[in-house]
């Protein structure tokens, strides 16, 4: 898998900058079934048997969705390799000091970025149960065309985890003229950020050959995302796995799911007419995905108009970090805190699951 944050600061819809993830898992001992053989006290514990190191490298140039297909006139620069993940969080024995192994797998890269890639405790509040039962809404179950006693919202993702990758950069290495903008409604103020995942092309299984199989051609984007829910509330199921191989220069095409969401005028039915007025929906007139309340870059407004520039990317403001800061954490997925401990079901290594690609969020700090 190959793991994309892409930065656009110029408001084209196209990326000019990617930090661009790849992951290998390393076993000790092929020949044992155990995740760990003795308590995980430090990164290099001879006890800890599967263990996952990646690389990150800075692309630069015009279209850095092409460096997965070796496009041409783009600058690349490795910022760290071998940087180690950490173990799960099995429990007290096999990670008696967890906190430890995390604060242990944040790294300085090359450039002066920090980073850190491993299972965090998901962020993201989302009542799934209510809303995917025909709309409900809690704690307004009374208004429901199938009624039920009011309870309140349940987060469902509370006790999940999810696999992270974290990454904290210097203003200046995003905007478009390597500048820290002061002023909000200034051009270059304003940049895009969303994540993908890729696969190789082709991927062929033999017998007597590894389980991994042999993977070949260039890499071809799978999923995406940068404003959260866009994929699934908004896109349709027969489109969602076009939407996920399209790039945001082209999320023109989506335009009606935005301005006629489905699920908006969905909530009006659903509810008991009487109480919701029987509400009509448009998001004409409202700003397309992605688009911010002030000018994106070039000082081009995206309020309601929409163009080839306009996508479901999440964008942010580089002038409006706490405290005037200098770094930003480009993407934090979905991350609150240390994880979880893990059940016998949890323990896939980071680069095994594509879920933290999906759900990209952009955050400032200190």
């Amino acid at each position: 898998m190959l793991y994309s944050i892409y930065i656009d600061n110029d408001g084209d819809g196209l990326p000019e900058i990617a930090y661009v993830f790849t992951f290998v898992t390393k076993l000790r001992n092929p020949d044992t079934f155990l995740y760990n053989t003795g308590p995980i006290t430090s990164l290099d514990s001879n006890n800890w048997n599967k263990r996952q190191f990646y690389s990150v490298t800075r692309v630069e140039g015009d279209d850095t969705t092409t460096y997965g297909a070796g496009g041409p006139g783009l600058k690349t620069t490795v910022l760290g390799t071998d940087l180690a993940c950490p173990p799960c969080n099995i429990g007290p024995r096999s990670t008696p000091d967890y906190p430890a192994l995390g604060q242990a797998a944040v790294h300085t890269l090359r450039d002066g970025s920090i980073v850190f890639a491993g299972q965090r405790l998901e962020g993201f509040y989302v009542d799934l149960g209510a809303i995917f039962d025909l709309g409900d809404l809690r704690p307004f179950q009374h208004l429901h065309l199938i009624p039920s006693a009011d309870a309140m919202g349940v987060d469902a993702t509370k006790t999940l985890n999810v696999h992270t990758i974290a990454l904290q950069v210097p203003i200046s290495k995003l905007s478009a003229n390597g500048s820290v903008p002061t002023d909000p409604m200034r051009g270059g103020a304003v940049i895009g950020v969303w994540a993908s995942a890729s696969r190789r092309k082709a991927r062929v299984i033999e017998p007597g050959i590894d389980e991994a199989g042999v993977h070949s051609g260039p890499w071809v984007q799978g999923s995406r995302l940068g404003n959260p829910l866009f994929n699934e509330v908004i896109v349709p199921l027969g489109r969602k796995n076009f939407w996920n191989r399209q790039f945001p220069a082209g999320d023109k095409r989506f335009a009606k799911y935005v301005e006629q969401r489905e699920l908006a005028t969905l909530l009006p039915v659903l509810a008991t007419p009487r109480r919701s007025g029987g509400l009509a929906y448009s998001r004409a007139s409202c700003v397309p995905p992605g688009g911010p309340a002030v000018p994106a870059p070039g000082g081009v407004a995206t309020g309601s108009t929409w163009s080839d520039s306009t996508s479901s990317s999440t964008r942010r403001c580089a002038s409006l970090a706490p405290g005037g800061s200098t770094l930003v954490p480009v993407v934090r997925i979905r991350t609150r805190g240390p994880p979880r401990r893990y059940t016998a079901t949890g323990n896939a290594p980071a680069a095994s699951r594509t879920a933290y690609a999906h759900r990209a969020t952009v955050s400032s700090s200190r």
